[in-house]
């Protein structure tokens, strides 16, 4: 039983390279904050770590080396604007400064929860609620409560008199994003608290969303249905440029005849879902830095064959 200065060293080297803490550590290794503080410490000639310390490493090594190949792994590239996001900013916008109701619907993939998460990082006074099958008047409640730094202790009635009487004049925003999960307790919840605090509020999803306002139980929701303000049906279509600076971000020496090629793809297979067109840039970036070859129409092919759309030849 004896410690690896080898071993140690790399661990302290992912730290210090992905900034991480000891808690960090402790969770990606399976074990506990003491014992990585324990064996942190240790020295070749005084072991503090007390415990079965070759078991230890082996876990540590393991956590180390993932972590030193997720460092080298293709990164997707940052944020760039859209003619999508910029169409999403500005119903956000709308909604934020005039205090209504607004609805964004759109195809999976297209940018709408990256927008919603780059507003929210400006604005500062945005609470996000990221809605799941499981979310019921309470959930959201809670989840506002969370947004707001406050408890949220009570019965559901007493909990959302407290977010009303906390948000009346504050002029903050909720936006939602995955509401198609949404139920008609939750989003009369939501309603009620908007009326009655006289802020914005807006609800984004997919299709469901927008067929389940309308559909037949239309009746139903007409309260909510009758405040929306704006409600934003995106297309399932990217634009050239939109494409353009994408790849460009990822692949700058890619060709006229490459870029068209992302193009076709980016639309016809994959129905202007940019999150299938990163998945494809990473994929790519993946394969050229394994062969050291730059990218081909044939290499492109390939990558976008990875996933689940099947790009066409």
């Amino acid at each position: 039983m004896s410690l690896d200065p080898v071993v140690q060293q790399a661990v302290k080297r992912t730290m210090e390279l992905g900034t991480y803490s000891q808690t960090a550590v402790s969770r990606g290794a399976g074990l506990s904050t003491a014992t990585i503080s324990q064996y942190l410490k240790s020295t070749p000639e005084n072991v503090v770590y007390k415990g079965d310390i070759d078991a230890v490493q082996k876990k540590l090594k393991t956590w180390a080396d993932r972590e030193a190949e997720r460092f080298m792994a293709p990164r997707p590239p940052p944020f760039a604007p859209t003619a999508i996001s910029e169409e999403i900013t500005t119903v956000l916008r709308l909604a934020h400064v005039e205090r209504v109701i607004c609805v964004v619907v759109g195809p999976p993939g297209v940018g709408k929860s990256a927008t919603i998460d780059r507003y929210v990082r400006q604005v500062g006074d945005a609470i996000l609620l990221t809605a799941n099958p499981n979310w019921d008047a309470r959930a959201i409640l809670s989840g506002i409560c969370a947004g707001m730094g406050a408890p949220s202790k009570g019965s559901t009635w007493q909990i959302a008199d407290r977010v009303m009487e906390s948000l009346t004049g504050t002029g903050r925003l909720i936006i939602v994003d995955n509401a198609e999960f949404l139920k008609y307790p939750a989003l009369e919840t939501l309603r009620c608290i908007q009326d009655r605090a006289r802020m914005g509020l807006v609800l984004c999803g997919m299709q469901r969303l927008y067929d389940t306002m309308i559909g037949r139980e239309r009746g139903l929701y007409s309260h909510l249905f009758s405040r929306v303000s704006k409600c934003t049906v995106l297309s399932g279509e990217v634009e050239r440029a939109d494409v353009t600076r994408i790849v460009k971000s990822v692949l700058p020496d890619a060709s006229d005849m490459e870029m068209e090629m992302f193009v076709v793809i980016a639309n016809d297979q994959m129905g202007g879902r940019l999150r299938d067109l990163v998945q494809v840039l990473c994929h790519l970036k993946r394969t050229m830095n394994t062969t050291h070859q730059r990218v081909s129409r044939e290499m492109i092919r390939e990558a976008g064959n990875l996933l689940m759309f099947r790009a066409k030849n």
